[in-house]
């Protein structure tokens, strides 16, 4: 993304992507510097709000400057129609996409948060390395304004329980029609798993990047792209992970969930469906412990 954006900043363009707002809403924005692009870096779990986004996109680009647009494989697609012609300053970027949750779902979760802890949170570092590094299992930090950070907070269930439940995620999701190599963006950016090790060559304990050039335009940029990302060729197997091969499946209790929270409310679902026995937290609150103590 940052390579990206620095190719745009660099011709005098915009980059629009996601941020949290000062009440923790998940929204798209604008940045014109790589500075203020920084507030859009790391996975954000929650639908974007992107009201009055595409009528600015429209004005930039009217106005012939370069565009980059992040967010989701149906929200590119909702640009493109709603462009409804192509333009050469526009170049858009989709995320490999395993469902988006409920915005109101996440706005009582911080409300809950910021009640359990008595201070109002600011952020939540979704993908947060330095206790697992970069993994499958994710750590949570969760910052706060009084200045103050804790990760993964004992007593609170993290983000990412509700989330990969696949209970609170948009019905649309469960039929996506993106979840395959045919992209609506010029680029797709995603982590490259490669679980079955068959690219030893390229791990990193940072993180490696899954990185598809899906158009011509994108193709264009391949050059500058070289000068500051170390890149390398994989197969077309060798780039397909689960959620581009198929939806993410509705669970079975989806519909209990909602009806759920639909008579008795968020706190009522929260502690039936993502609550852990007393046993199960301070097992939980060990690890975490011992965890710590092997990254000091």
């Amino acid at each position: 993304f940052f390579a990206l954006a620095e190719l745009v900043i660099a011709r005098g363009g915009i980059v629009c992507g996601v941020e949290y707002s000062p009440t923790l809403e998940v929204r798209h924005s604008f940045a014109e510097t790589l500075n203020a692009c920084k507030r859009f870096m790391g996975s954000k779990y929650v639908q974007s709000n992107i009201e009055e986004i595409f009528p600015k996109i429209k004005s930039y680009l009217k106005d012939n400057r370069y565009v980059l647009f992040v967010g989701t494989p149906c929200q590119v697609e909702g640009l493109n129609l709603y462009l409804k012609k192509t333009y050469t300053t526009l170049i858009t970027t989709d995320l490999v996409c395993h469902a988006v949750p409920s915005p109101l779902v996440w706005k009582e979760y911080v409300g809950l948060v910021n009640k359990k802890m008595n201070r109002n949170l600011t952020s939540i570092n979704m993908r947060y390395k330095r206790i697992c590094g970069w993994s499958h299992r994710y750590s949570y930090l969760y910052s706060f304004n009084t200045g103050k950070s804790i990760c993964d907070i004992a007593g609170i269930s993290n983000w990412g329980r509700l989330y990969f439940s696949r209970l609170i995620n948009r019905p649309s999701c469960y039929k996506c029609k993106f979840t395959n190599l045919h992209r609506s963006g010029d680029f797709t950016i995603a982590d490259f798993w490669d679980d079955d090790k068959n690219r030893p060559d390229l791990y990193s304990k940072d993180g490696t990047s899954l990185f598809l050039i899906n158009s011509e335009k994108g193709m264009a940029f391949i050059d500058e792209l070289n000068k500051t990302l170390y890149m390398w060729p994989i197969t077309r197997q060798e780039a397909l992970q689960p959620c581009l091969t198929k939806p993410t499946p509705c669970p079975p209790l989806r519909e209990q969930f909602w009806n759920d929270y639909a008579q008795k409310g968020f706190l009522f679902v929260y502690n039936k469906y993502f609550t852990d026995t007393y046993i199960i937290k301070l097992k939980h609150q060990i690890k975490r412990i011992l965890n710590r103590i092997r990254t000091t």
